[in-house]
C-alpha cells in the first residue's frame, strides 16, 4: 500500500492536500499522522482510526476521532487504541477513562452521582 504522512514537519498548506489525497484518491489509502493533524482537517475518507499512543487530554483523543467521523460521515468509523501492559500507556489509558468520566458529569447537570464536589483535593489532583 501506498502512504501519506503528516507530523509537525510538513508545511500547513501542504497538509491539505495531503487530506484530499487520501480522500479522493484510492491509491493512498493509509494516512500515517501525529496529532499535528488533529485539528482543522477532515479526514472523511476514513474508515478507521489507529492510536499508537495516547495523550493525557480526553479532548484531544476526542478531536482526534472526530477528523474522520465528521457529522456528514455516513459510513462506520471504527477506532483502535493499542496500549502495551505493564507501561505507562496502560496508566494514561486509566488517566483518560477517570478524566472523561468526571468531564461528562461536571457537564450532565443532571447527574448526581459522581459530582465534583465529592471530590477531595487529592482526587483532583489526580487529573492534572
Amino acid at each position: 500500500y501506498q502512504c501519506l504522512q503528516i507530523h509537525g514537519d510538513v508545511d500547513t498548506k501542504d497538509r491539505v492536500e495531503i487530506v484530499n489525497k487520501f480522500n479522493t484518491d484510492q491509491a493512498y489509502p493509509i494516512l500515517i499522522g501525529t496529532d499535528a493533524m488533529s485539528t482543522g482537517l477532515n479526514i472523511g475518507g476514513a474508515n478507521a482510526v489507529i492510536h499508537f499512543e495516547d495523550n493525557f487530554s480526553p479532548a484531544i483523543m476526542q478531536q482526534r476521532n472526530d477528523r474522520a467521523h465528521r457529522a456528514t460521515t455516513r459510513h462506520t468509523v471504527t477506532v483502535y487504541r493499542f496500549v502495551t501492559k505493564n507501561t505507562i500507556e496502560e496508566r494514561v489509558r486509566k488517566v483518560l477513562g477517570e478524566k472523561s468520566e468526571l468531564n461528562n458529569s461536571v457537564l450532565d447537570e443532571n447527574c448526581t452521582e459522581f459530582g465534583v464536589s465529592s471530590l477531595t483535593n487529592l482526587d483532583l489532583l489526580k487529573y492534572l
